[in-house]
């Protein structure tokens, strides 16, 4: 999702071969694209998708004084302006909290998919995968308590890991098979409380994002289907 602009090449009465104009082309491309390589950077998930962050930002603090401004162009009345100077300073707050929990969840949420890989565990990153699926938090409350129920399932894995995996590994390759199912179990046993607490942070910090714009006006569209009118809610 990083947020590249190339600008549009204007060339006017080329008289040049083709392979020179698509030389010319990919140049300007080209540089186009390489003076915003720190723009991908920026987004990428590891880093917590700095220029997100830095979008979200800015783009509150414009807030703070376009609503202002509006208030003051549109009306002559002070309590209008009043009302205005309160929405750019509530959409301050919103973006702000928005951008600090997203570029959180993004942080998180790259930390752990690769840990749940380490567990060696398929069974467990399979639960883990439709549980995460089925159980998105739609406010801070239902992250809190899907994180904890995150935490607690992955603790409990580590432990059962511990028995299941060496009698798995006895079923399948005998002696050789005990040595490998006690070393997964033993490297479940320790990377599934850390998935577990990545976890915990990941849906607080989306339930608190999502809280942001859980009081966000629908859009109503309305479709008029033979004699019956439905009304289908965004």
């Amino acid at each position: 999702d990083a947020p590249i602009k190339l600008n549009t090449l204007v060339m006017e009465n080329m008289r040049v071969s083709f392979p020179v104009l698509i030389d010319r082309i990919r140049q300007y491309y080209g540089e186009a694209f390489i003076y915003q390589v720190h723009k991908i950077v920026g987004s990428a998930d590891f880093l917590g998708n700095p220029v997100g962050l830095f979008n979200n930002l800015s783009s509150g603090v414009v807030d703070i004084f376009y609503e202002p401004y509006q208030g003051i162009t549109m009306s002559d009345r002070p309590q209008d302006l009043g009302i205005e100077i309160a929405r750019g300073a509530t959409s301050f707050v919103k973006k702000t909290v928005y951008g600090f929990s997203d570029s959180l969840l993004k942080f998180t949420g790259s930390i752990r998919k690769g840990l749940a890989s380490a567990t060696l565990d398929k069974t467990f990153q399979d639960h883990r995968r439709i549980s995460q699926y089925k159980n998105r938090p739609k406010h801070a409350l239902y992250g809190m308590a899907q994180g904890a129920n995150s935490l607690v399932t992955s603790i409990s894995s580590g432990f059962e890991g511990l028995v299941r995996k060496p009698i798995e590994g006895v079923e399948k390759e005998g002696s050789t098979g005990l040595i490998k199912g006690v070393g997964k179990g033993i490297v479940g046993f320790v990377t599934k409380p850390v998935v577990g607490m990545f976890d915990l942070a990941s849906n607080v910090s989306a339930g608190i994002r999502n809280t942001t714009t859980v009081f966000d006006e629908k859009k109503l569209y309305l479709y008029i289907c033979l004699d019956s009118l439905v009304v289908t809610e965004f």
